[in-house]
């Protein structure tokens, strides 16, 4: 993905900001992924596709996942506090 998008515009993906938003969209995913296992595992009858902005519970848990998320992307390497 980076080099096709390097070759077609001659810039860096991690220069743009393409590429934050790229890293924006899998930290969104991954702690969206993460969420949702936790609610089948602790809260079975909650899930993602019933989310609503009033449901302080599942909005909290997200923004923790999200905190959470560890990955190596395009415009930043993001590992855990304790590492």
């Amino acid at each position: 993905m980076e080099a096709r998008y390097q070759n077609k515009t001659g810039k860096p993906l991690q220069d743009t900001d393409a590429g934050f938003a790229y890293d924006a969209v899998w930290a969104l995913a991954m702690a969206l992924n993460k969420t949702e296992e936790y609610l089948r595992e602790t809260k079975s009858w909650l899930s993602i596709d019933s989310f609503t902005y009033a449901n302080a519970e599942v909005m909290e848990y997200f923004n923790r996942s999200l905190e959470e998320t560890n990955f190596t992307g395009v415009t930043v390497s993001k590992r855990d506090k304790s590492s």
